[in-house]
């Protein structure tokens, strides 16, 4: 189950990181609520896939303040002992608006994979940004079957669906390397 509370400490969270002039250190006020908030969905994950996947074949993380908060707050879900940075992953990436969240299998900013094509989110008219500021950061236009969730649309049985499909992509990636 998930807790809708932390995606909701989330949304707020990004919404006033719009509005902010500055960074966010992750030990200020807000830069601690967010943390403690994606650390309660990085626990919510973890416990789905230690449940259905067991414990050692993925791990599960979230976006680190070092020193201050990223502007696009994610939580992903690697393969064992693999960053998100260096292969694709399962990823949430919350809109700089607070407007909702992305979600699905997503390429790594850095890295180009043949066998995979990514979606083109931003011919959409309207859709929620998940771009940061850097090229590594910029995550819009990376995800192999993004789905978009408003705050008002969070489901735990359609995440964890879409996390299942994902994964299976993941797996016949990862079968194929082999």
């Amino acid at each position: 189950m998930i807790n809708l509370k932390n995606f909701e400490a989330v949304f707020r969270f990004t919404k006033i990181y719009e509005k902010s002039k500055s960074a966010i250190n992750k030990h200020e006020p807000w830069g601690v609520f967010a943390t403690q908030a994606l650390e309660g969905i990085q626990r919510d994950l973890t416990a789905f896939i230690s449940s259905n996947y067991g414990q050692f074949i993925y791990d599960v993380s979230n976006s680190q303040g070092a020193p201050s908060m990223p502007r696009i707050p994610w939580v992903a879900i690697t393969a064992s002992r693999t960053r998100v940075s260096m292969a694709p992953s399962y990823a949430i990436c919350f809109g700089r608006k607070g407007d909702g969240f992305v979600h699905g299998l997503m390429l790594p900013a850095t890295i180009n994979f043949t066998q995979l094509t990514p979606q083109i989110r931003t011919e959409n008219v309207n859709y929620i940004n998940i771009d940061g500021t850097k090229r590594e950061l910029k995550y819009n236009n990376r995800f192999i079957n993004p789905i978009e969730v408003l705050p008002t649309e969070i489901n735990d049985q359609k995440i964890f669906n879409h996390i299942q499909k994902s994964l299976e992509i993941l797996n016949s990636i990862e079968l194929k390397k082999a």
